[in-house]
């Protein structure tokens, strides 16, 4: 007697495109964890004074202030004669899309950090 075959193909199928589901969740997931922009826009904020009052945590940083984006990331800040003061945190430089920094005619009191991932600035 022959033994009965069954073709597993579908079910293969289903679990490598499950697991392929997965894996692209997962690469998401890091990419908006800790580096992302509005994680970086918050720790931009934190060590400077008078910054505009919708640079919050919470909100999407494409929808604050002085800030444009392109495609969810963040090309240009602009808080020229803001009135701001403080130190600009190092987190600045997890912003590498980032073009244009305007920052002229305010107190801030720190020098730049360093901005070598910045290759577009």
């Amino acid at each position: 007697m022959m033994a009965e075959t069954r073709n597993c193909t579908p079910y293969a199928a289903f679990v490598f495109f499950f697991l392929f589901y997965l894996l692209v969740i997962d690469l998401c997931c890091q990419f908006h964890g800790e580096n992302s922009d509005d994680t970086t826009m918050y720790k931009l904020s934190r060590p400077l004074y008078e910054v505009p009052s919708n640079w919050k945590p919470q909100l999407d940083p494409c929808t604050s202030d002085g800030v444009i984006c392109s495609h969810g990331c963040v090309i240009a800040i602009n808080l020229a004669k803001r009135s701001i003061s403080g130190s600009i945190s190092p987190a600045l430089g997890n912003l590498t899309s980032l073009t244009s920094l305007q920052l002229e005619f305010n107190n801030i009191y720190d020098p730049l950090p360093r901005l070598s991932k910045l290759f577009s600035l």
